[in-house]
């Protein structure tokens, strides 16, 4: 008899060491997932594994990566299940993949035959298929952990976010110094960017990029900041709004210097976003959205009027420039080049309608494509040698015309629907009896969603890490609303 409980002991001791023990590793994921929200600045400018492409020089990749790898080991020697989301954006982007895949098939024998410094078209098609398919499983690892945790994962991310923010925005206090003159300053940003730019990159740069190899790069992290930011406002008390209003004032700060028509444009669509998800609350306490909203108004007149001051460089330019041809205009020439890869994306999608060139494909193409004008441009001409190898590659700098080259009309409705689907499944999940405060994170959430995926119309973003973040946690909270757990 004593020896029946000794056995039992034994057996609820080891269950119990086995709960601990996947218990620390659930939260060991809860972390990596956390440092992957924390790294979301650094966007392109981050060399650590070449092999890895374009999908290396995101900093956030590396703990993704980590935890997705411990995941796979888990489900091997332990076990661990691993749950399939029920949301139809999910299956719109496991259609998406099975359209890279055909493009790829489809287009086998003219990528084996094109090469381009020094690469393969089938490499090439292999390497954007599989980065592809590294960021599905990098939104179906964040939904497995968010699940098997629980809790009130928007809380999670909100925190991280804020964090990457101080991480990002006191790097650009030294870039802020920089543009000033403070030579301490400009010391300091040759030591911090020593540590993760490339030996290629330019150390020194005259507008506010933070941890983005560049300020077109930076207006994607804008995008997905500006809602978490200005929410602060909201959840504050006291001397602590005067504070988020400070903070909310010196991110605006570091957008208008950045001079990148992206965050601008992106960051109007996001503010009238803003206003009709929280119109409610804005109405309740209109009289102090008045005046904030006045006085931020006239503090961000006179930041504007002084810009001229620390930079050589005119903010009204910044907008002009995407509807003139003026030659005297310093920012005509990166609309040129941009309109220019956008044409020729779109002439090689008239030529191979359905599935496109084959993914990874565009680069291979694009000479051929590219209108006369474009090489008024200085930029072209670091792409056109085929005598480097690992050059400059040919960019495009609109997503979906990208798509629409290398995939066709069917790869493109595949992405598009996704997100389509993808903002439908956070209206039903706020539809629910959820609290107030996770509904403002959650309204952060949608506001970050369209900030996301209006950075497509001006850069190659597929493999922008928060996607895939928003996919993940919008995931998990569907199936909360499915399982009952929401009244």
């Amino acid at each position: 008899m004593n020896l029946f409980y000794i056995l039992i002991s034994i057996r609820k001791a080891i269950y119990t060491m086995g709960w601990v023990y996947m218990n620390i590793l659930t939260r060991m994921h809860l972390c990596l997932i956390g440092c992957a929200i924390l790294f979301v600045p650094f966007i392109g400018s981050v060399e650590i594994i070449s092999v890895l492409g374009g999908l290396g020089k995101n900093g956030s990749i590396y703990p993704l990566l980590l935890g997705i790898i411990l995941f796979i080991l888990e489900m091997v020697m332990h076990k661990r299940k691993l749950y399939i989301p029920e949301g139809k954006s999910f299956y719109a982007l496991l259609f998406f993949c099975f359209i890279g895949v055909l493009s790829g098939i489809a287009n086998f024998a003219e990528l084996s035959n094109l090469w381009y410094q020094g690469a393969n078209g089938v490499f090439r098609f292999f390497l954007q298929i599989g980065s592809v398919i590294f960021c599905l499983c990098t939104a179906l690892y964040i939904y497995n952990i968010f699940r098997i945790s629980g809790g009130e994962q928007l809380e999670v991310i909100e925190r991280f976010v804020m964090l990457s923010f101080v991480m990002a925005g006191g790097y650009s206090l030294l870039e802020l110094g920089q543009l000033l003159g403070v030579v301490s300053a400009t010391h300091a940003l040759y030591f911090f960017n020593g540590f993760f730019r490339g030996e290629n990159a330019d150390l020194l740069y005259l507008r506010i990029r933070s941890l983005a190899i560049e300020a077109p790069t930076f207006a994607m992290y804008v995008s997905i900041l500006f809602p978490w930011i200005l929410s602060l406002w909201w959840k504050w008390k006291g001397i602590k709004k005067a504070f988020a209003i400070l903070i909310f004032f010196y991110f605006i700060l570091l957008a208008l210097l950045s001079f990148s028509r992206t965050a601008y444009f992106i960051l109007s669509i996001e503010a009238v976003l803003y206003f009709i998800l929280f119109q409610y609350d804005i109405l309740m306490r209109w009289k102090s959205v008045v005046f904030t909203l006045i006085l931020f108004l006239l503090i961000a007149y006179g930041a504007i009027y002084q810009l001229g001051n620390i930079v050589p460089i005119d903010v009204e330019q910044v907008f002009t420039s995407l509807f003139t041809s003026d030659q005297t205009n310093q920012f005509d020439s990166s609309t040129n080049v941009r309109y220019a890869t956008t044409v020729a994306g779109l002439l090689i999608w008239q030529d191979h309608p359905i599935l496109g060139v084959g993914l990874g494909g565009y680069g291979f193409y694009c000479f051929d494509y590219l209108p006369s004008w474009i090489w008024q441009s200085p930029d072209p001409y670091l792409w056109r040698d085929n005598t480097l190898v690992r050059g400059v590659w040919p960019p495009i700098h609109n997503l979906f015309a990208r798509l629409l080259a290398e995939t066709g009309i069917l790869g493109v409705m595949a992405w598009l629907s996704a997100f389509v689907f993808l903002f439908w499944e956070e209206i039903l999940v706020l539809r629910t009896q959820i609290g107030q405060m996770e509904s403002v994170l959650l309204k952060n959430l949608m506001v970050s969603t369209v900030g996301a995926f209006l950075c497509g119309f001006s850069g190659d973003s597929i493999y922008f890490s928060f996607y895939w973040i928003i996919f993940g946690t919008v995931w998990f909270y569907l199936d909360r609303f499915k399982r009952g757990i929401y009244s």
